[in-house]
């Protein structure tokens, strides 16, 4: 029996881009946040319509079909003001999700909410009172660890006790719970909050400048269970903006992955990516050959996969080698892999801006594309991580 060819050239082939084709959201409008649950994707942001179908803020889409799936949280968020959900995340068989808002669903929430994913009913789990703050208040990220939710974001409190920009809830009681570093997080944005690989430590990332009543700026470490400030430090640095803001981090084997606007740290040249010593903070001498380049290059997200990392953002080569937006690195040597959809996605003001983590294998990400790897993608694309 005789095989046609194009049989051989697609068991060849890698499929970087996930068939899953949803509809973008409206020029302009923007998604902060994207949880994959079973076959279902959820997205929140700042938009009025996902596929030419109306949502106000926060939508679930079937990625099997790409339709938007009806009735869902309908009718979105409300309240006063401009409203948008800027974090989403699956705990305890929950979707919880964070903003501006003080209504989902037809229900009374302050900036976060518990929804059961399949009907999208709210579910009674809520810190009672809410977020609070003086202007806008609410939670920039999630992160779990078994039955705590830590939150970290802009705000003054939540469930009635004061909390300054960082707390943790009991995913079972919503109460808050005692872990605080004493004073929160000073002033300035938070961009991320993440857990070590062994889950002892948390990592805060954004622009503030202290933390815990200690001067820490951009990053600081917190042990997960106490809630105490951790020796690392981080190193001194230049920028080309005026604010220094870190976007993103990883921990992996002992080492912190940095992803920022700066062009230097600790004197030595590291263009928007650099790699510290998690424990210390100190510099450590990884960095990919030739760096990154584009004119005011920024990785916003760090995945991973084993010894892989996955960096998305605004760059056009990556070790010297031409990377768009999109790039696979060796955790340990940081040389550039061949993972990539080939052409990454063109266009002068293309960008990555957000990318989701769905399992071990895949990942979601926004941005400003029409096309991904030559297959045209309005916005929203899934890759299969290999």
């Amino acid at each position: 029996m005789f095989l046609p060819f194009a049989h051989f050239q697609n068991q060849n082939q890698k499929n970087y881009i996930d068939p899953a084709n949803i509809g973008g959201v409206n020029q302009g409008e923007s998604i902060f946040a994207m949880v994959q649950v079973g076959n279902i994707l959820y997205i929140g942001g700042y938009f009025t319509a996902v596929g030419g179908v109306s949502r106000y803020r926060i939508a679930a889409i079937d990625t099997i079909t790409g339709n938007v799936i009806p009735n869902f949280l309908s009718p979105g968020i409300g309240g006063g003001g401009d409203q948008y959900v800027t974090a989403l995340t699956y705990a305890n068989g929950m979707l919880l999700v964070a903003g501006v808002f003080t209504r989902i669903g037809g229900q009374n929430r302050n900036g976060i909410a518990a929804v059961d994913p399949s009907s999208g009913n709210v579910l009674p789990w809520y810190p009672t009172g809410g977020i609070s703050g003086s202007s806008n208040p609410n939670i920039s990220k999630f992160a779990v660890k078994g039955n705590v939710l830590y939150i970290a974001g802009a705000f003054t409190g939540v469930g009635g006790v004061s909390r300054n920009r960082i707390a943790a809830l009991d995913l079972t009681t919503a109460a808050v719970l005692p872990w605080y570093p004493s004073g929160g997080l000073g002033s300035g944005l938070v961009k991320n909050i993440v857990l070590s690989e062994d889950q002892n430590t948390i990592f805060v990332c954004g622009s503030f400048i202290s933390a815990g009543g200690q001067s820490k700026q951009k990053i600081v470490s917190f042990d997960a269970n106490t809630g105490a400030v951790l020796s690392f430090t981080f190193p001194t640095f230049t920028t080309v903006s005026s604010t220094c803001i870190m976007e993103s981090i990883f921990q992996k084997n002992g080492k912190l992955y940095i992803a920022g606007n700066f062009n230097t740290i600790a004197g030595q040249s590291r263009n928007g990516f650099a790699v510290l010593d998690s424990v210390t903070g100190n510099l450590l001498s990884l960095y990919p050959i030739n760096g990154i380049d584009w004119p005011s290059p920024n990785i916003y997200s760090i995945l991973n996969k084993g010894n892989t990392l996955y960096v998305f953002g605004y760059f056009s080569s990556i070790g010297g080698q031409s990377r768009i937006c999109v790039a696979s690195l060796d955790s340990e040597t940081l040389k550039v892999l061949s993972w990539y959809p080939a052409g990454g996605v063109p266009g002068l003001n293309s960008t990555i801006q957000q990318a989701f983590q769905c399992g071990e294998d895949a990942a979601w990400i926004f941005g400003f594309f029409s096309i991904i790897g030559g297959q045209s993608r309005n916005g929203i694309a899934k890759l299969n991580l290999f």
